[in-house]
């Protein structure tokens, strides 16, 4: 799956319930985070932002999905509503950047 313009930091994927496909999000040095859909092997979303993009995770459980978490270079975590396809809200307050992201 080729998309960005620059180094990949972070993948996630998260199978679709009762199917066989799967989503994957990517991060990247590219200032953007995408979102990828297997069945077509491209990206079928794509968000902009203002730093570096290290982290990526889907929300799991009670939201099956409808988040993706982020984090780079800005020092915080910001969730993103599939859904709204909006940020939603931003998780504030590491002192460097966040490197690794597991959501469940």
């Amino acid at each position: 799956m080729k998309g960005h313009q620059n180094v990949v930091n972070a993948i996630d994927t998260l199978r679709r319930p009762g199917s066989l496909s799967e989503l994957v999000v990517s991060g990247s040095d590219d200032f953007t985070v995408k979102l990828w859909d297997d069945r077509v092997r491209n990206f079928v979303a794509s968000y902009e932002l203002d730093y570096q993009i290290t982290s990526v995770g889907f929300s799991r459980g009670a939201f099956l999905g409808d988040y993706v978490f982020f984090g780079g270079l800005d020092n915080s975590i910001k969730a993103l509503n599939l859904k709204k396809n909006q940020i939603e809200f931003a998780l504030i307050g590491h002192m460097d950047t966040v490197t690794g992201l597991s959501v469940s």
